[in-house]
């Protein structure tokens, strides 16, 4: 950077320019946006956002942990709208817009990896001694991929990002640990990797920033909401006086029937929003009183997904134990899974632990220990009796599961194991990872029968066909391959995804092979030729799960675009197209008899489906991170999920919540029972009988 001059000359002018830096109450700009010219909608998204952004009035004016009082807005940001000139160094106007800037926000992307004035940016930044004032927002790629390059993945993190910088701009040996916003499906999204900059750079802690940035819009929906329901009503009385004074006209008759039943409609969504409130400051009995007559007041046509998260609070937050919150891990709960019998369930863990609980008390039964990294994979055997884990630790371990004694660990994976899965019969069970190999093991001995060797990349998962004769493996080599179990040949090598493979299953009848690919389509395969017999194509991002119908004639498929496809496997065509989610499908379930779809998403809810419809009949909130994975019981009647927050839910299908049809007679019962009476749209205390406490 300063070829040509002498070391001290170096050092000294740097720190010149190190003590000429403006104070960082004196700077001109709030942040400085760094960012490859490929992302320019990116980047004018972020400009737009952090100089319209108004901080929430109870914070403004109080302490900001730089040491100044935090600010209405953050305004000025400044961002430079043209390529820098072709030159061996960024030009003076960027290089005192970046010393006049308290903090750089880095738009991360495989483009701005590759860029060399981002990382320029970022260095001459970093060398004004302002290292802990880089804030990176992800958009798209991997951060920390070339660390592992065999996963093929892109790498967002600019190098200056990754590693410190000396006072000279040239870059250490020494990694950083950026804490970066992150816009992508299942990670912050747009709405909270914004605020976390704006913290980052106001100054105010995040969690308390997104409270009070919650409430406003709150107050913003519950205005514009009341607002409504008061013209709505002027509207709907002034139809009404106009029937009773032209009352021989039928068209005006209709019209003014529109308008009360749209005047009610717009009532129950100002309900539905006084519930929502209501559940989350903890006053269960006025939410259930709202959320009644809610209930009794929205059109289903017009708010299916209001209604059906209505009765989800109702469940998750009731007095009594619908739902229960299985809490005891220390980290992540990566999958759920009940066993064959339905009487216990089974979760794994970062926390490096599995944990068995009693499906009848929802109580901890077994704490099971012995792996030295996280559990991503776990599978019952199919008489109930033995559970088989997977682990980062390279290693598979057998349980017992009426003892919680580990009964093996099986060595020979020379990567981190991410699948496990019995045969039918349950005499062999397959494990795969991350070195591209497929592992049969003998149960009862724990002896590997045989390793299986074709894939070039990792293996991201493996299912047994309903005969137990085939076993199919999906990888990051973008292919599947079906393997005969008992000689451990491979049979067919499946090519025609553009990326790679995520999910693999069989069809009931084992004909069928389906697919689901980064390339965001599903293949159907022909089992005993290998073809290729149908392409669905309709996601508009990957597919991270597909599974069959119980009776084999429709396919579920989660993506990353937050869409649940059904398909009809006979024709291949899409059936319908379930949206609801505000975040990525991670996984999908049919129930026992096939009426029933949970899917569990990035948006921290489970939802339920009814199949023939394709209508969304519930919709459960209650968890604090999102859900990674859900399980239906044997027999139908339960669902299991796991989340990033730590904890599982457990919880009853079937309940008088779901079969209550009359939701005013509801509501009635419920003010009768809390002692509150519903009066225009906030309750009042109800005569008789005495009120009760909330719960």
């Amino acid at each position: 950077m300063f070829r040509g001059l002498s070391e001290d000359f170096v050092n000294h002018a740097l720190r010149t320019k190190r003590n000429l830096a403006p104070s960082m109450t004196d700077q001109k700009y709030w942040a400085f946006i760094s960012y490859s010219h490929q992302d320019k909608a990116w980047g004018d998204w972020l400009h737009k956002k952090l100089d319209t952004y108004r901080i929430p009035a109870a914070l403004v004016g109080t302490d900001s942990s730089h040491g100044h009082p935090v600010p209405k807005r953050i305004y000025p940001i400044f961002r430079d709208r043209e390529e820098l000139p072709t030159s061996a160094n960024l030009g003076d106007q960027i290089q005192q817009a970046i010393r006049d800037s308290r903090f750089l926000v880095v738009i991360c992307s495989p483009r701005s990896a590759k860029s060399r004035w981002v990382d320029e940016e970022i260095r001459y930044f970093k060398s004004l001694g302002r290292e802990d004032r880089v804030l990176p927002i992800i958009v798209d790629g991997e951060p920390n991929a070339a660390d592992k390059p065999e996963l093929g993945l892109k790498e967002c993190f600019p190098q200056a990002v990754r590693y410190k910088v000396a006072v000279d701009g040239s870059l250490s040996d020494q990694r950083t640990e950026p804490i970066a916003a992150d816009v992508r499906a299942g990670k912050d999204e747009k709405d909270n990797a914004l605020l976390k900059l704006v913290a980052g750079i106001a100054g105010v802690k995040f969690d308390a920033l997104k409270q009070r940035d919650r409430l406003r819009r709150r107050r913003q929906i519950i205005s514009a909401i009341t607002a409504a329901t008061l013209l709505f009503l002027i509207i709907s009385g002034l139809g009404l006086f106009s029937y009773l004074q032209w009352g021989e006209s039928e068209t005006q008759r209709k019209e003014a029937e529109a308008q009360r039943k749209e005047a009610t409609h717009v009532n129950g969504l100002a309900l539905a929003e006084k519930a929502d409130r209501a559940f989350a400051e903890h006053r269960v009995n006025d939410g259930h009183i709202y959320a009644a007559h809610a209930l009794a007041r929205l059109k289903e046509s017009q708010a299916g997904q209001i209604k059906s998260q209505l009765l989800g609070d109702r469940m998750v937050r009731s007095g009594v134990p619908m739902v229960a919150s299985l809490r005891g891990h220390e980290d992540r709960v990566n999958s759920v899974i009940f066993s064959p019998d339905g009487k216990t369930l089974a979760s794994t863990s970062g926390d490096k632990t599995i944990k068995l609980w009693d499906v009848a008390s929802g109580k901890e039964t077994r704490n099971l220990r012995g792996h030295e990294g996280t559990i991503d994979s776990v599978a019952f055997s199919p008489d109930g009796k033995m559970l088989a884990t997977g682990s980062r630790d390279k290693s598979i371990k057998l349980w017992d599961v009426a003892t919680g004694n580990e009964t093996r660990s099986l060595r020979g994976h020379e990567s981190g194991v991410g699948s496990v899965s019995f045969s039918r019969d349950g005499n062999t069970f397959a494990s795969a990872g991350g070195d591209t190999l497929i592992k049969l093991w003998d149960t009862a001995s724990g002896k590997e029968i045989r390793s299986l060797q074709g894939h070039e990349h990792l293996v991201t998962s493996v299912a047994f066909s309903p005969d137990g004769k085939t076993l199919a493996s999906g990888s990051l080599d973008k292919s599947i391959k079906l393997w005969d179990v008992a000689s451990g040949k491979e049979t067919r090598s499946l090519r025609g995804h553009d990326n790679a493979v995520h999910s693999v299953a069989f069809s009931p009848d084992g004909k069928t092979l389906a697919s689901g690919s980064r390339d965001k389509s599903i293949k159907f395969w022909d089992v005993v030729s290998g073809k290729e017999t149908r392409n669905l194509r309709g996601h508009e991002d990957m597919v991270y799960s597909v599974a069959f119908s119980p009776d084999g004639k429709t396919l579920a498929s989660g993506s990353r675009d937050k869409t649940i496809k059904l398909w009809d496997v006979a024709s291949g065509k899409e059936s319908v197209s379930l949206r609801a989610h505000e975040d990525s499908v991670n996984g999908v379930a049919f129930s026992p008899d096939g009426k029933t779809l949970a899917s569990a998403s990035g948006d921290k809810t489970i939802k339920l489906w009814d199949v023939a419809s394709g209508k969304e009949t519930l919709s459960l909130r209650g968890h604090e991170d999102r859900v990674l994975s859900v399980a239906f019981a044997p027999d139908g009647k339960k669902l299991a999920s796991g989340s990033g927050d730590k904890t599982s839910f457990f919880f009853p299908i079937a309940t008088a919540e779901l079969a209550i049809t009359d939701w005013s007679a509801q509501a009635a019962k419920d003010e009768a029972r809390y002692g509150l009476k519903l009066e225009g749209i906030s309750l009042v205390p109800y005569k008789s009988p005495a009120p009760k406490a909330n719960r």
